[in-house]
C-alpha cells in the first residue's frame, strides 16, 4: 500500500510574483532513505467557458511566453488574493479579459494541474447566455484577442491542435461529462 512520505525539512527558495518556490528533504516510507523535493505552491487557478445565446464560446487568443506562440484559450487566472473564492474570480477574469458578463455561472469540476511539484487547484465554470456589457480590463502586460467560436467546432480544435493548453482541453471535457 502506498504511504505519504514524511517532510524532514523544507526551505523557502524564494517567493516571487505568482508564486513560492520551495526544497524539501523528504523520507521515503517504502525504503526509509531521504530524497531532494522541489515544490511550487501557487494560487488556486480558474477557467471559465463562456457561452453565448447562440452557443458560441467566446475564447482569448494571447502570446505565452513558455511554449512562444499565441494560443487559443478560454479566460482564465489565478483566484483573487483577497477573495479565493474560484466562482467569484471566475466571473473576474471573464469580465476583464472579454467584457462579457453572465448571471448563471456554474462549477464543472477541478483537478490538480500538476501534483508531481504544484500545491494548487484549478476550477473549471461554466457561464451561461454570456453578453459583451463592458470593456477589456487587461493587466499590465496582457494583450488579449476576443473571439467567438461556434461550440460545435470546438472538438476539432482539439483534435488538429489549435487548442492546446491541457486545462482548456480539461475544462472542455467536464463540459461534456456534465452535459
Amino acid at each position: 500500500m502506498i504511504k505519504k512520505w514524511i517532510t524532514k525539512t523544507n526551505e523557502s527558495l524564494g517567493s516571487f510574483l505568482i508564486f513560492r518556490l520551495f526544497k524539501e528533504n523528504v523520507i521515503s516510507p517504502k525504503d526509509q532513505k531521504e530524497h531532494k523535493v522541489i515544490i511550487l505552491d501557487t494560487y488556486n487557478w480558474v477557467n471559465i467557458i463562456p457561452l453565448t445565446e447562440n452557443n458560441e464560446v467566446v475564447m482569448v487568443k494571447q502570446f505565452r511566453h513558455g511554449t512562444k506562440e499565441v494560443t487559443l484559450e478560454i479566460p482564465g487566472g489565478a483566484c483573487d488574493l483577497t477573495d479565493e473564492n474560484p466562482k467569484h474570480s471566475a466571473t473576474r477574469e471573464l469580465e476583464e479579459e472579454t467584457g462579457f458578463v453572465s448571471s448563471e455561472v456554474v462549477e464543472l469540476g477541478w483537478v490538480h494541474p500538476n501534483p508531481a511539484f504544484q500545491t494548487n487547484k484549478c476550477f473549471m465554470f461554466l457561464a451561461k447566455n454570456c453578453k459583451l456589457e463592458k470593456q477589456q480590463n487587461l493587466d499590465i502586460g496582457e494583450d488579449i484577442e476576443v473571439v467567438k467560436i461556434p461550440i460545435s467546432e470546438i472538438p476539432d480544435l482539439i483534435r488538429n491542435k489549435t487548442i492546446t493548453h491541457s486545462l482548456v482541453i480539461a475544462a472542455f471535457h467536464f463540459l461534456n461529462l456534465n452535459s
